[in-house]
């Protein structure tokens, strides 16, 4: 009996993911085509190197690019659509699966709300496709670690999130987060001494970086990538879907 109900929830599992990924391409490719058609114009992607190195002059310039990468595909709105709708879903998957790895549970309505949030937001024709991308690249490393990173590179990891600052700018600050909350309420032995250097290398590299390195100021290098014209002034939608992700190790 416990088997059948198992396959039977898997079953119903999968069919809810299948049902929101083809809803999700449906509207994207034959009711909101003209975002992609908007976005792929007005990003005009570089191929060249030397635009690459420009967008690392400042934190969180690597995923400007990536999502500008991701743009030039967009010619095509039935591969935009695949492309955001593939997006949502695994954003949906990982935070499903970071609860049952947090709980021991299958959480289902935390994340299908935050992916229908997300899906509403990529309504908008200004919210720009790093925003998903960034989402999307801290829930994923998130649930890396806590699937994978044990003992000692554990703590190269942490050493080294100042690079994952550099590669995705504020939305790392989603990442710390989760992390500092998962310790936090962990009973992980070494947890304290984690949490010092997940946040002291990240606040001086911060700090000396916008005096010597970049030459921006500390707010612009806390935000940068984010602003409100890049998420269509939907500022409310898009914090709670953060907030949902950011807490997620004490939602579930």
């Amino acid at each position: 009996m416990k088997a059948n109900n198992q396959k039977t929830n898997q079953i119903i599992q999968l069919a809810a993911y299948f049902t929101f990924f083809c809803l999700s391409v449906f509207y994207f490719c034959f009711f909101a085509g003209y975002i992609f058609f908007y976005q792929e114009k007005s990003m005009l992607f570089q191929t060249s190197p030397d635009n690459l190195v420009e967008h690392l002059s400042q934190p969180g310039g690597f995923l400007v690019w990536l999502g500008e990468l991701q743009t030039a595909f967009y010619n095509y709105p039935l591969v935009g659509a695949l492309m955001v709708a593939s997006e949502i879903c695994l954003v949906i998957y990982l935070m499903t699966q970071i609860g049952k790895k947090v709980t021991a549970k299958t959480q289902f309505f935390i994340p299908f709300l935050t992916g229908a949030i997300l899906f509403y937001l990529q309504t908008n024709y200004q919210f720009q496709t790093f925003n998903l991308l960034g989402i999307l690249l801290q829930v994923f490393v998130f649930n890396l670690i806590v699937s994978f990173v044990r003992g000692k590179s554990g703590w190269v990891l942490f050493l080294f999130f100042s690079v994952w600052y550099f590669l995705t700018g504020s939305f790392s600050f989603i990442l710390m987060m989760m992390l500092l909350l998962y310790l936090f309420f962990s009973d992980e032995k070494y947890r304290w001494p984690k949490i010092v250097i997940l946040i002291l290398p990240t606040t001086l590299f911060i700090l000396i970086s916008g005096e010597l390195l970049f030459f921006e100021s500390i707010g612009k290098l806390l935000f940068y990538p984010y602003a409100n014209q890049n998420i269509g002034n939907r500022q409310y939608l898009f914090f709670t879907a953060v907030v949902f992700i950011a807490f997620l190790p004490v939602l579930f």
